[in-house]
């Protein structure tokens, strides 16, 4: 067993053989700490409880495969981890440095004379300069070592996102590029573009395959061009980087996400020494330049087509130039500042590995897993949509007796309706008639506008639905069921009306929503309730919920209820994330699926809980299928559909120089209720490769606590923090998470969350925001109370410290008294500093959030930033390290991706073990080198190496994960054939290195050099023992080494003396190290020996057990396999006959339905014609009976005009008698009687009535009468011989008024003709008529009214 090696404190470390490869003989094992040690314990005993820390109660010891990591540690460079690194980093970036000087050293006359004319061909165009002109040759591709890179996309459809065109500038040429698409239209018409292929290997840029060179690709958001580049999609990594200018500058002089969006809006107050990150923006800031660069032609690869690229092919290449210039520009100005202000080239190394980010991915699978993602999530979507609209249409009910207005959700919603619209006639139907409700009914449609308003006759709410659907105008029929057939009806769960109709609860109480307040729920208010029931309806039903709801009722903060919001009300709002002042504005969004999944958001009826269920399954996809449609799949191998996804990745994407993607560094990990969520799952390796990765373990709180220890006492684990983070055990509820869940009773989980927000700077407000929402019952005082005493456990509060500085006493401000006091005070000294800068690669903070920038503003972000920043650091020198053991090992692989703190290779199945091992040491030099960096000189155990290595065919978080999802119910074994990974832990890893051949290779090498025992001790080779008695002899003054044959005579006594003395120690010390280290390893020996011989005996016995075995089931299997033969014989002759039946089967199936689709099509042409029929005879009926009554009308009139004829007839009779009778007599006046006779006869003329003469014209069907009165024509000569007896007694004549009734009479009748003729043309106008019948019927009128005139006209000569 390994000699166990402690602390002060109780903490176990590495061994001392360990120790002395990491950290070199030079330097000290064990530094003199700053505080005593009793202290310590006390300290730790007092801020964390009882937890026994004293060495002595230690029971039990990481028992890690020490020996055998140190055989397989190569020789670190210059005997410590320090230096190491050092020169790994100066090794590995010095050809890309160079590259990178030779492109900031491009002549201007090169920069600025670039090409005048680009050559229209496509593939790469190289322009040399030759005096002052170019000269052009086609190349496959650039073919220097340096070059600045710009691509351009025609985002037209047709397009497919295919590049474009591409401009290239090294240190001795330009060169262009021109896409397959492109040159296609200069040789193909327009039209013939109109097919879409997809993207293949031969639409991307070619940039050359380099094994043995160093490349370096220089392009600002460069991770976007490299998408576009052929060879970065083949599996084999070759030696070309990626540098990316916008990384640089957010590293230099980024922006955090406040000052980003304070820029935005209110301009950029840090413009001297900060911008955005867009290249217009850089330009200025680092060229100095006031002249923004001219971005208006990307309009035409924008907005555009093929066809204007190729038209303005010369000016949009020059625009691409341009860019490429003032990318050049900004390396130029900033590649300096970054050199200064990251000086470790480790920092560059890392960011160079991690611009070759690579996903391989079958592209077969990735369609399959798009296909049914989508189409589940279609389904998914319609029985949403379609539950939802039956929910709404249920409500609709509620509009009968106004039974919305008693209910407690639905009765704020717009109950108003949209009228039908009629034709004015319709109203004069309604008023001139009297018919029975049928019969308006059947009248209705008639009088309907054409243009109608959707769904007329529902709520206003119910509207909201069919918002945006360009059809729903234009539907004739109103009817829900057609609507819902023709899927018009888009219900979300986004609209407002949703919750109500669903009737949600949170604990128990109805939702609300306000629009001042957003959402929220209603309370009964027990002082107003009973006054105000009667005009509030609802607040009966509400009564009912609160009785039933008393525990919640106890719980309710009745003071933070707004009593304005609701007639007899409380309002309280849902909790916010972003706490109170902030508004909900779904409560069906994904922040509130973890309420709806334990029970506090619910329907008031169960049954619709499946629904509010099925709305979070799809939720991811919902929010990420943009994204991950998006995602450009590049087959290398077309037959077998091997390919590769390259992430966009901007490898410092935020100020604390962590990398950002919007897909795969945000990717979820599976869950089965998360439709989608197997996206990790579908990265899988090709045959022959797969995936080496680990996650690693607590990394921020390890680097945070590391900085506090060193602050406090220089002893690792010695602050309460530390302790937790390096002894602290989940099981025993004494590591941080749980020691926090324990002190405030909370959840392990919500105890994490609240730990790492502390430590990256947030303050107690977020602490109690974030208790209130993760338990909406706590009050606001109890959650404040809780965050309070969170943050007094390990923050601690600000106390006034006197401190010795230059040797006075200074009063200043610190955190104390809690388990994190000394790291905080350490983050803000170094965040406060004048140049703030990591511990560890000494990298710079953005020159925007330095104090001379920002003053003491950002103080979160700046705190934030230490620990992140480190964290990446961490992550450079772990790929560092790797780069350096894949050479070391010989493994045939790459880097992979890095996800938050998990990293994942791929390398070949035959090297997956070897790739494990590197990750292993890899992070054993990684964390030496932190507490190298801080002068701790030592390593604890626990995290000298991963948990566990994951070695699988997928990336997946954990290799035994099978990512059943809904899209996926089988999982990756059954569904895509991915078996379960392995997962290794550092002994099994060891195990199964020693028991295989392939790695003898680096036990022999190892042996060479050094061998451990497992005490920690080391027994030298010769060579090194000759080399450290050198050494020993010069450090002591002596020449030499002396043998017993060279120059021992020739020296004086006392050197004789000193050197066989020296020699007797030497050799007295190496013979009792030899002695020990025999001891101790024939021991070993012997006791491996017994452990292996009882293996192999324990083996033996297992092999014969398993030889009698296999026997068995060997004769079992014969016996399965004869049955199993005659039964497949069986199978195959009953599969034949059912397939023969089923044939036929479906021959007659598919006769019956070749007839019934023509019965089908039979029906309903007759269906079709027996409406047209229908129709008509209705039609046709109408009109019968509107002839029938007009023929009736008819023949009374003409009874009526036969009866006046013969009355005018008898007056005709009458006053013919009366005329002959006056003509007999004979009247004898002189010539003054005559005159006075006239004079009579005017005055009988004046009293007489005047003959009407009566002019009746019928015109298209309508009667006028005009009465014309004249003095008639006829003269009456009076006898003047009359005697008085004869004029007194004249013959009676018809008197002028019983005329003037009958002409009346007549008149009447006619206009009544004319009435109904009118009538009758009305009706022609609403019922069409056959143009036969309708000349029959005019004719006919048209001679009954021509007699009836010819007889009013002869009345009227008559009279």
């Amino acid at each position: 067993m390994d000699k166990i090696r402690l602390n002060s404190i109780g903490i176990q470390m590495i061994p001392e053989l360990l120790h002395k490869k990491l950290y070199g003989y030079t330097r000290n094992s064990i530094r003199k700490p700053n505080v005593c040690t009793q202290h310590i314990i006390n300290q730790l005993k007092k801020s964390i409880g009882s937890v026994k820390l004293d060495t002595a109660s230690i029971n039990g010891n990481l028992d890690y495969p020490w020996t055998n990591v140190a055989k397989y540690l190569p020789p670190l460079k210059n005997d410590n981890v320090i230096d190491h690194l050092n020169v790994l980093g100066q090794s590995y970036s010095s050809p890309y440095l160079k590259c990178a000087n030779d492109l900031i050293y491009i002549s201007n006359r090169l920069l600025e004379n670039r090409p005048t004319t680009w050559s229209f061909q496509k593939g790469w165009t190289r322009y040399t300069l030759n005096g002052n002109h170019y000269v052009s040759e086609p190349v496959k591709y650039p073919l220097e070592d340096a070059i600045v890179f710009d691509i351009e996309v025609c985002l037209e459809e047709k397009n497919n996102n295919k590049p474009t065109l591409a401009v290239a500038l090294t240190p001795e040429a330009w060169y262009s590029w021109c896409g397959e698409s492109l040159f296609n239209i200069a040789h193909e018409s327009h039209e013939a573009f109109n097919f879409i292929d997809e993207v293949t290997m031969d639409h991307l840029i070619p940039m050359g395959h380099c094994h043995d060179r160093k490349r370096l690709i220089v392009g600002h958001n460069v991770s976007f061009d490299r998408s576009y580049i052929k060879e970065q999609y083949l599996i084999e990594l070759d030696e070309t980087r990626f540098l990316d200018t916008m990384s640089l500058h957010i590293c230099v002089s980024g922006l955090n996400q406040d000052q980003k969006m304070f820029a935005i809006r209110n301009g950029n107050p840090w413009k001297t020494v900060s911008s955005l990150n867009n290249l217009n923006d850089v330009y200025k800031l680092y060229c100095n330049s006031e002249e923004n660069i001219d971005k208006d032609p990307r309009d035409i690869f924008v907005k555009g087509t093929m066809k204007d690229v190729f038209d303005n092919f010369q000016h949009l290449t020059n625009y691409c130039a341009n860019d490429v210039a003032v990318t050049l520009k900004i390396l130029k100005s900033i590649f300096p500042t970054f050199v200064e202000r990251f000086p470790n080239p480790v920092t560059f190394v890392g960011m160079l590995e991690m611009s070759v980010m690579y996903l391989p991915v079958n592209k077969k699978t990735w369609k399959r897993y798009l296909t049914e993602s989508q189409s589940i999530y279609e389904e998914y979507k319609g029985e949403i949509n379609q539950t939802l609209v039956g929910i709404a249409s249920d409500s609709c009910n509620y509009m009968k007796n106004r039974q919305y207005a008693k209910d407690p959700w639905l009765w704020d919603l717009d109950w108003s309706t949209r009228n039908i619209g009629f034709k004015k006639s319709f109203e004069l139907m309604k008023r001139s008639e009297n018919k029975s409700l049928v019969e308006i009914l059947i009248d209705t449609s008639k009088h309907l506008k054409k243009s109608q308003s959707p769904l007329s006759g529902y709520p206003k709410w119910f509207l909201e639905f069919s918002e945006g659907s360009k059809q729903m105008n234009k539907l004739k029929q109103i009817d829900l069921e057609t609507l819902l057939e023709s899927n018009q009806l888009s219900i979300s769960p986004r609209l407002r009306s949703i919750p109500k109709l669903l009737k949600l609860m949170w604990n128990g109480f109805p939702l609300f929503y306000d629009k001042v307040h957003g959402w929220g729920y209603l309370v009964p208010d027990l002082l107003q309730e009973n006054e105000l029931v009667d005009q509030f309806k609802p607040l009966e039903q509400m009564r009912l919920l609160m009785n039933n709801n008393e525990e919640e009722m106890s719980k309710l903060k009745w003071e933070n209820g707004f009593k304005d919001v609701v007639p007899g009300c409380l309002f309280f709002k849902l909790p916010h994330k972003d706490g109170p002042s902030k508004r909900v504005g779904n409560p069906l969004g994904k922040d509130f699926i973890s309420k709806i999944s334990d029970g506090t958001l619910r329907p008031f009826h169960s049954a619709v809980k499946d629904l509010v269920l099925q709305q979070k399954k799809i939720s991811y996809w919902v929010n990420s299928s943009k994204r991950i449609l998006s995602q450009q799949v590049i087959a290398y191998d077309q037959n077998r559909g091997q390919g590769s996804i390259l992430p966009r990745v901007v490898v410092s994407g935020t100020v604390t120089r962590r990398a950002v993607e919007p897909t795969w560094l945000t990717a979820s990990n599976s869950y089965s209720d998360r439709l989608g969520s197997e996206l990790k799952g579908m990265i899988q390796c090709p045959e022959g490769y797969c995936y080496v990765g680990a996650d690693v373990d607590s990394q921020e709180l390890w680097i945070a606590s590391l900085i506090g220890d060193s602050h406090y006492s220089m002893i690792q684990g010695s602050t309460g923090l530390g302790w937790m983070t390096l002894r602290g055990d989940k099981s025993q509820g004494t590591d941080m998470h749980s020691v926090t869940a324990k002190s405030i009773n909370i959840s392990r989980d919500e105890a994490k969350v609240l730990n790492y927000a502390r430590i990256y700077g947030s303050g107690p407000d977020f602490a109690a925001r974030f208790l209130k929402q993760s338990d909406p019952s706590l009050t606001d005082e109890k959650a404040k109370l809780k965050a309070k005493k969170i943050f007094m456990e390990t923050k601690g509060a600000k106390k006034k410290i006197a401190r010795n500085h230059d040797g006075q006493f200074v009063w200043i401000r610190e955190w104390s008294g809690g388990t994190e006091s000394h790291m905080f005070n350490k983050l803000e000294e170094i965040a406060t500093s004048e140049m703030p800068e990591t511990p560890f690669l000494k990298c710079r903070i953005s020159r925007a959030l330095e104090p001379a920038a920002v003053g003491y503003d950002f103080m979160t972000s700046r705190i934030n930033w230490v620990v992140q920043s480190s964290a990446v650091d961490f992550l450079h020198i772990l790929l560092t390290c790797m780069k350096w053991f894949m050479n070391e090992f010989e493994i045939d692989g790459r880097f992979s991706i890095s996800i938050h703190d998990e990293i994942r290779y791929i390398v070949r199945e035959s090297h997956k073990h070897k790739a494990a091992l590197a990750l292993q040491l890899s992070n054993l030099i990684t964390r030496a080198y932190f507490t190298a960096s801080l002068k701790l000189d030592d390593l604890p155990a626990s995290v000298a190496f991963f948990s566990s290595v994951e070695i699988d065919r997928c990336l997946r978080k954990d290799a035994r994960q099978d990512c059943k999802t809904p899209s996926n119910p089988l999982g990756l074994s059954k569904g895509y054939g991915i078996p379960a990974g392995e997962s290794l832990s550092i002994h099994r890893l060891i195990e199964i290195l020693e028991n295989s051949e392939e790695y003898q290779c680096l036990e022999e090498t190892e042996k060479t050099s050094i061998h451990v025992n497992k005490n920690g001790g080391e027994v030298l080779s010769a060579f090194s023992v000759i080399t450290k008695m050198s050494h020993h002899a010069k450090t002591n003054g002596v020449d030499g080494i002396y043998d017993d044959n060279q120059n021992i005579e020739n020296a004086s006594p006392e050197k004789q003396l000193i050197f066989y003395k020296k020699r007797y120690e030497d050799l007295q010390t190496d013979f009792e190290e030899f002695q020990v280290s025999s001891r101790e390893l024939e021991n070993e020996l012997e006791t491996q020996l017994t452990i292996l011989e009882k293996r192999v005996h324990e083996l033996e016995s297992k092999n014969q057990h398993l030889i009698t075995e296999n026997d068995l089931l060997r004769n079992k299997f014969d016996k399965v396999s004869n049955e199993s033969r005659n039964h497949l014989a069986d199978l195959q002759k009953k599969l034949e006959e059912v397939t023969s039946i089923n044939d036929q089967l479906t021959n007659h199936i598919r006769d019956l339905e070749q007839s019934n689709d023509d019965l089908e099509r039979a029906k309903r042409h007759l269906d079709a014609t027996l409406s047209e029929f229908d129709g008509k005879l209705n039609e046709q009926i109408e009109r019968n009976e509107l002839l029938e009554s007009e023929i009736g009308e008819k023949e009374e009139l003409q009874v009526v005009i036969q009866r006046l004829k013969d009355e005018a007839r008898d007056l005709r009779l009458e006053l013919m008698i009366q005329q002959s009778f006056k003509n007999k007599k004979t009247v004898v006046t002189t010539e003054s009687d005559r005159n006075h006779g006239s004079t009579s006869n005017e005055t009988k003329k004046s009293t007489a009535s005047p003959t009407v003469n009566n002019s009746v014209t019928l015109t298209n069907g309508t009667a006028e009468l005009k009465n014309h009165t004249s003095s008639p024509t006829t003269t009456t000569t009076i006898n003047s011989y009359n005697t008085p007896k004869q004029a007194s007694n004249p013959i009676p004549l018809l008197s002028a008024s019983s005329r003037i009734s009958a002409l009346n009479i007549v008149s009447d009748l006619l206009r009544k003709v004319g009435a109904l003729e009118s009538k009758l043309a009305s009706c022609r106008s609403i019922v069409p008529v056959s143009a036969i019948r309708t000349a029959s019927i005019t004719n006919s009128s048209t001679m009954d009214n021509s007699s009836g005139n010819a007889s009013m006209k002869d009345i009227n000569a008559n009279v």
